[in-house]
């Protein structure tokens, strides 16, 4: 809801349209979105996400308010939830070991929607998470409160 002469900070007022996320678990971030040394060829390559690191199990929520639009496995990201959210964003958690939602289910920001794994292409236990603007790469580190 906007106000006319309502005036809010640049944080809220990026919340209040879907503009800013919040990190999606806990951990330590073991690879970092742009190109990188592939973990697996050794050759450079270009890394779409972020990578964060912590136990198989690990709680992964919803970094937005959005609604589900792909729950399956893709390679390389093996078992992966895609969520759309408001002004062209979309957010992908990949490698999940288990998933709590249903294709088409509303989520809430910071809402439990899977735990963290090591399926797909994956050197270990850890969540891939990427964020897209109609359609193109965004560095999550950009719009995210890490």
């Amino acid at each position: 809801v906007f106000v006319p002469g309502l005036h809010t900070d640049p944080i809220t007022r990026s919340l209040m349209l879907g503009e800013f996320f919040v990190k999606p678990t806990y951990g330590i971030i073991s690879s970092y979105f742009g190109y990188r040394r592939d973990p697996w060829t050794k050759a450079g390559s270009f890394h779409s996400g972020v990578d964060i690191m912590n136990t198989l199990g690990t709680k992964v929520n919803s970094a937005g308010f959005g609604q589900v639009i792909y729950v399956g496995t893709q390679w390389p990201l093996g078992n992966m939830i895609e969520i759309k959210h408001p002004a062209g964003y979309s957010t992908i958690y990949g490698h999940l070991n288990s998933i709590n939602v249903k294709k088409n289910q509303w989520v809430k920001t910071g809402e439990f929607i899977g735990k963290m794994g090591t399926t797909g292409r994956s050197t270990g236990s850890h969540l891939h998470f990427e964020i897209h603007k109609n359609g193109y790469l965004v560095n999550p580190l950009t719009i995210t409160v890490f």
